[in-house]
């Protein structure tokens, strides 16, 4: 158990004083872009373990919800983690990684308003391959397609579903606490909390961090806020920052803030 405490005094007429408990943390998904013409791509997220030289198959449906029909091309990216609001920048093929291992059929197709398609995505994982997370996107376009790179911010006519991929052997689950805080020195009675987490993954694989953060006031438990309700991931050799803001209506005095954070396997 790793225990941190940094205290905060402040001069207005709420005071926060805040101590960070860190217990054995468990667990990323990553968000699917949303692309144009009303396609969807489920599921957004696949998480596997797998051994080096096994071969894995998975489906994934791609669906036009608009009304028209559109030309649609499927694509394979790596990706890695941008900036700590999880972000991510994504690779050519043939950088190495996850990507060069998929096979994606088939590689285009029409998509008529309304219809549904399966794609078949075929990973042969090298009997070299190294132990722990390795990340790539598959996206569907409904343009001219082509290769993504730079930051994921930048497209616009693709959705993507993720692969989180797991290579087992020398495994390192690995995370640290970099910041539990409040941003605000100075609070009055009755506005919002926010606590600051930023977590970061010194491991080999990805994570998702799971907890809480409760409040006290003399001792007594006003409040319990949800760390990570959306499962956002921390990437390998990354930090991540957590937002989460306590609404409750607290009366002027001194508190107690502490997070209690899980993440891994075990």
């Amino acid at each position: 158990m790793v225990k941190t405490q940094e205290s905060l005094r402040l001069f207005s007429v709420l005071a926060v004083l805040m101590s960070l408990i860190m217990a054995t943390f468990m667990a990323l998904p990553v968000s699917a872009q949303t692309g144009q013409a009303g396609l969807s791509i489920a599921p957004p997220n696949t998480d596997l373990t797998v051994s080096g030289g096994e071969q894995v198959t998975r489906s994934l449906r791609v669906s036009n919800e608009g009304t028209g029909s559109v030309s649609v091309s499927m694509s394979a990216n790596n990706f890695t983690a941008s900036g700590e609001e999880g972000g991510s920048s994504y690779l050519p093929r043939g950088t190495g990684g996850l990507a060069d291992w998929m096979t994606v059929t088939p590689g285009s197709f029409e998509l008529a308003g309304g219809s549904a398609r399966e794609v078949t995505v075929v990973i042969d994982v090298p009997s070299n391959a190294s132990a722990g997370g390795h990340y790539a996107s598959v996206f569907a376009y409904t343009s001219n397609g082509g290769e993504v790179t730079g930051s994921g911010a930048a497209v616009t006519t693709a959705i993507a579903a993720n692969f989180l991929l797991n290579v087992s052997g020398n495994v390192v689950e690995k995370a640290s606490i970099a910041e539990f805080s409040t941003p605000r020195s100075r609070l009055n009675a009755g506005e919002d909390v926010e606590f600051t987490i930023r977590i970061t993954n010194s491991g080999n694989t990805h994570i998702t961090p799971t907890g809480v953060i409760e409040v006290y006031r003399k001792g007594v438990k006003v409040d319990e806020l949800t760390l990570n309700e959306n499962g956002g991931a921390v990437l390998p050799n990354s930090t991540r920052q957590f937002s989460v803001s306590s609404e409750k209506a607290l009366l002027p005095g001194a508190y107690g803030a502490q997070a209690t954070v899980s993440y891994g396997s075990g």
